[in-house]
């Protein structure tokens, strides 16, 4: 095989991660004017993405505009990250990772060749956890300075992402069944210092299967915007309409 035809432990992370999410597109190209990182001043880029969002929706206001940022910013590592321990076996260098912005969302994104750390999964639960946190933190400080958002609801929306990505881990590991997740949602979320912000639910349904639910405590705010709605999962609703808006949810993505 040629050199130009070998398959590098980052072009594997690459493809791993796609194939799970295919918006998560590794070895983008990213100029300066559109990266976020950890290691630089992000202070000009956030600005430019809340301005975005803020043009494109005037009507859902600082709240909506907040959070969506937030959640941009973030959605990457967190899966990153846990599918990195789970898929990969490996913690991927966060903090040197740069993100892409484009016009009003955040995907793409490019990693370092070094500075991964491997090890035994659970204490690459602990390392990623603690890794993500402080990506997280930084980054939240660098959005409280151009807007309001509360920490503890900011974290809220890291817990649920966490989660998310957990939900979808039997997509490249078939043998992490629901009790698993189960137990790796808790394990992350005591690592992350996030216990109590969301949980994933057995959820049974009237065919008989029980998926998991993400039982959240942080809202969105998509219903701010005139085209929006609550959620199937906000956590504003009444836990009865929202427990069947889930159960329709899933039995129509079975």
């Amino acid at each position: 095989m040629s050199l130009a035809h070998r398959t590098t432990p980052l072009d594997h992370f690459y493809a791993l991660t796609a194939r799970v999410y295919p918006a998560l597109a590794g070895g983008t190209v990213i100029s300066d004017e559109q990266c976020i990182c950890a290691e630089q001043d992000n202070s000009a880029v956030i600005q430019r993405l809340y301005d975005t969002l803020q043009n494109a929706h005037p009507e859902a206001g600082m709240p909506y505009w907040s959070v969506r940022t937030w959640s941009l910013l973030v959605w990457q590592p967190v899966f990153l990250t846990v599918l990195g321990v789970h898929g990969a076996g490996v913690v991927p260098p966060l903090l040197q990772m740069r993100q892409k912005l484009g016009h009003g969302f955040v995907a793409g994104y490019d990693l370092p060749e070094d500075a991964w750390y491997a090890g035994a999964e659970d204490h690459l639960v602990e390392v990623g956890a603690r890794t993500l946190r402080e990506l997280c933190d930084t980054l939240l400080a660098e959005l409280r300075e151009i807007t309001l958002l509360k920490p503890l609801s900011a974290m809220r929306l890291v817990a649920d992402s966490v989660l998310a990505a957990i939900s979808r881990l039997h997509e490249i590991r078939p043998d992490i069944d629901q009790q698993r997740q189960l137990k790796l949602a808790w394990i992350w979320l005591r690592a992350m210092d996030l216990e109590g912000q969301s949980a994933l639910m057995p959820l049974p349904l009237p065919d008989g299967r029980t998926p998991l639910a993400l039982d959240r405590k942080g809202c969105c705010m998509h219903y701010r915007r005139h085209d929006g709605d609550l959620c199937a999962t906000c956590p504003k609703q009444k836990d009865d309409v929202r427990f069947a808006r889930m159960k329709e949810e899933l039995s129509h993505n079975a």
